[in-house]
Parts: structure tokens; C-alpha cells; sequence
């Protein structure tokens, strides 16, 4: 995970720039311009909330103490993806188990 890889400040000065360009591109209509697919036209108030989240992150990073940044970190680290083995399957993965237990598939046979 990132967050493990970069310290606290380094992770916070690079989410809060990605915030900050997805913000000002959407309430500026940049994205709304690439492709008329939902995903480039969310509502207006999501563009402005990136945004606003960005600069806070980004005054964290800049402005803010060890404490917070690493407080801020942490709960990004709890928002992240999760392993396949860790999202199917609450305990230790069997060996023999290959799939996701929602994901279950029957092997293919064909006819001779």
C-alpha cells in the first residue's frame, strides 16, 4: 500500500495535488469536455468538494504537525484496496481455494 511505502507528508502532498487537479478541472468543465460519460460529469458540488478536501489536505501537509499528518494517513490507509484474499474471505485462505467465494465458477468440460 502507498501509504506504506512513502511517509506521511510525501503521501498527503500527492493526494491533496490529485484532489486539487480532479477539483479545479471539474468546476472549470475540463472534464465534462473529455467525454459525455457519467463518470467526467458527476454532480457540481462533487467537483467543489475535491476541491475544498485537496487544499485542506495539501494545508495538512504543508502546515500541519507530525500528529496530523500521520492521523490523516492512517485513516487513508483504511480507505484503501484490500488484498482479493482479504475481501473474499474474513479468516486464513485455504490452500485448495483459488477463487472468491461470491466469484464461484464450475470447471470447463468438453465433450470428447
Amino acid at each position: 500500500m502507498l501509504t506504506e511505502l512513502v511517509r506521511p507528508r510525501q503521501f498527503l502532498l500527492l493526494g491533496g495535488t490529485v484532489l486539487v487537479i480532479f477539483g479545479l478541472a471539474g468546476v472549470v468543465g475540463l472534464l465534462g469536455s473529455i467525454s459525455q460519460a457519467s463518470l467526467f460529469n458527476p454532480p457540481y458540488w462533487i467537483n467543489w468538494f475535491h476541491l475544498t478536501f485537496g487544499i485542506v489536505v495539501l494545508a495538512i501537509a504543508f502546515a500541519g504537525g507530525r500528529t496530523l499528518q500521520s492521523a490523516m494517513t492512517l485513516a487513508a490507509g483504511g480507505w484503501g484496496a484490500r488484498s482479493a484474499s482479504q475481501v473474499c474471505f474474513s479468516g486464513p485462505m485455504p490452500r485448495s481455494v483459488t477463487t472468491c467465494r461470491s466469484l464461484q465458477t464450475r470447471p470447463i468440460t468438453i465433450p470428447i
